[in-house]
Parts: C-alpha cells; sequence; structure tokens
C-alpha cells in the first residue's frame, strides 16, 4: 500500500483535490491513525473526515446542485447519482497549439468529430 500510494503522490499529486470520508463510524480515526502513515503528507492533508455534522462543511465546498441529495444536496440523477456518469470529463474540446496541422483520418468520422477535428467549413 505504501509503495502504491508513493507512485500516486509522486506521478499524479494533482489527480485529487480533496477527499471527503463522510459520517465514519467512530472507530475510523484508530485506523486511520494506522494508515496515515502510509500516506505523503500533502496527499495526507487532502483527505477531509467528517463526521454526522458533514451537510454544512461539503456545501461550502460543493455547489449544492453537484452534491447528490442523500449527502444533502439536489442533485437527483434519473439514473442514480452513483451510477451517473455526469462530470466535467464529458464537456471537453480538444486543444491543438497553434499552427499545429491536424492530419486527416482516413477513418470515416460522423459530422459532429468532423466539425471538431476539422472545422465547419468541413465536407
Amino acid at each position: 500500500m505504501k509503495f502504491g500510494s508513493q507512485i500516486g503522490s509522486d506521478y499524479y499529486p494533482e489527480s485529487m483535490g480533496l477527499f471527503f470520508i463522510v459520517n465514519s463510524p467512530k472507530s475510523f480515526p484508530f485506523f486511520w491513525s494506522m494508515i496515515k502513515g502510509w500516506i505523503d503528507e500533502k496527499t495526507r492533508n487532502r483527505f477531509k473526515i467528517l463526521g454526522e455534522n458533514y451537510k454544512d462543511e461539503l456545501l461550502e465546498m460543493i455547489e449544492p446542485d453537484q452534491l447528490p441529495k442523500f449527502l444533502g444536496g439536489k442533485c437527483e440523477c434519473p439514473q442514480g447519482c452513483m451510477f451517473s456518469n455526469k462530470g466535467p470529463w464529458n464537456d471537453f474540446e480538444p486543444v491543438y497549439p497553434v499552427g499545429c496541422r491536424v492530419k486527416r483520418s482516413s477513418l470515416p468520422l460522423n459530422k459532429e468529430w468532423n466539425e471538431i477535428l476539422y472545422g465547419a467549413s468541413s465536407n
């Protein structure tokens, strides 16, 4: 576990913003005291352990419409927030360096991808 944690903190230090542990059992601090020694200090400081009164602190960090209803927010995804693929990773646009020419693919692309990759004027 220590080796895995070291790889994560060395090579992917910014992939986790904050990690909230909510409504943890009373025995959790004991287990956390054993585990936290294996985790790099910068990574360890990103963990926020919240007890039963977690809603106010979560709502300070997360917009109510983005927080699932069962955690005190207003989000109600049709298939349930735990199984939703909602997130910023769905709203992306490729960014190319200035002056970069995109090689046209020989694969057939649908109209939407042609516009994204080659511009709206492309047919």
